[in-house]
């Protein structure tokens, strides 16, 4: 090679070599960001116990038990029947509706962002103000939240970062408990499966009575987490009150008996949801359903049956799933429901509880 080339070779790995000491920093912590952390992420819920009317806060404590992130965190928190957010009070810094309804039979939806994220082993609590109806009869409603991570980040154990507490609503001893109908809404809980591209789900609304509602009945459903009514399969009266793809986002409908209920009457809903992938697999919280009759002269003394949260049973099935019986019961019947029969392969996964015990 002649001198000169060489002279020019030279200046350039020195160029080449200096430049890349200049970039590998820089290089390597973009391929850290690429990889993100292993996050173990989980919400726990106290139970809060209200008078209807009565105001409090839903606390929700999510714990980072996984590696140390500085990315953001995103909490969601979906109301249930009867409880709404306080709006005199607002919500705190880094929360935001995603859907908002003052409705006491619709969720809300809030969605928090912890955006300084959490370090290994340490807990952010958010408080969110709440306020039950005023109408809201004795009676246990399940709030449900999720967290999740953002990014490059990795949730590695799906099996306690959703949370489904207890809001009770204690009896003041004002009802009168008279009046001409009894509206009352029920649910079956079969297994669901990942792997199905749709998953039937069964909803009953009826009317014990003792007259015939004088209008039209309005049922409310909401998805769980990781659960999506499966696109066109909306059976006949219903409409979306919020349709959105994200897993972390509940979906609501609402479904309308034009022609009212008669006294012993009942009229049932078939949904389909689909499972996305990365939900958690176990026992799991399932619809919100509640049902309302829309005439103002209807008088439905009772609310504490026109809410329902079903239970359902989630499986990464190897093989396709056995179908399970669907049972229905009226109020107040008590009977065993058959066992569940899982698949002869092996590769179900692991039932977790998702359902933080209170404190």
């Amino acid at each position: 090679m002649p001198i000169q080339e060489c002279s020019r070779h030279g200046v350039f790995q020195k160029w080449h070599n200096a430049l890349f000491t200049l970039m590998f920093p820089l290089l390597a912590g973009l391929s850290g960001l690429a990889q993100g952390a292993q996050v173990d992420l989980s919400v726990r819920t106290p139970s809060l116990s209200l008078p209807a009317g009565g105001t409090g806060s839903r606390v929700l404590t999510v714990t980072n038990e996984g590696q140390s992130t500085t990315a953001p965190v995103e909490l969601t928190f979906a109301t249930p029947p009867y409880i709404n957010i306080n709006l005199a009070v607002g919500l705190p810094a880094g929360c935001t509706f995603i859907y908002q309804n003052t409705d006491p039979l619709v969720p809300s939806v809030v969605r928090c962002v912890i955006a300084g994220g959490i370090a290994s082993s340490q807990s952010v609590a958010v408080s969110l103000p709440v306020v039950a109806a005023a109408s809201a009869s004795p009676g246990h409603r399940f709030s449900r939240a999720i967290a999740l991570p953002t990014g490059a980040d990795v949730e590695v154990a799906s099996n306690n970062n959703i949370s489904g507490a207890a809001v009770s609503i204690e009896s003041t001893g004002g009802f009168a408990y008279s009046g001409n109908t009894n509206l009352y809404v029920g649910s079956d809980s079969p297994a669901l499966s990942t792997a199905a591209a749709s998953n039937a789900i069964r909803v009953v609304v009826g009317n014990n009575g003792p007259a015939a509602t004088t209008g039209q009945v309005r049922l409310t459903a909401a998805t769980t987490f990781f659960e999506n009514f499966v696109p066109g399969s909306l059976p006949a009266g219903c409409s979306y009150l919020l349709q959105n793809a994200d897993p972390a986002v509940p979906e609501i409908v609402q479904c309308f008996v034009p022609a009212g209920l008669a006294s012993g009457g009942s009229q049932f809903f078939d949904f389909q949801v689909n499972l996305p992938p990365g939900g958690p697999t176990g026992t799991a919280g399932g619809f919100f359903t509640a049902v309302e009759t829309t005439a103002p002269g209807d008088v439905d003394p009772d609310l504490s049956d026109n809410a329902f949260n079903s239970t359902n049973v989630v499986f990464t099935p190897a093989t396709a799933e056995v179908a399970q019986p669907t049972v229905i019961l009226p109020p107040g019947t008590v009977t065993a429901r058959p066992p569940l029969v899982p698949p002869a392969a092996t590769g179900t996964g692991s039932a977790v509880d998702l359902f933080i015990s209170s404190s």
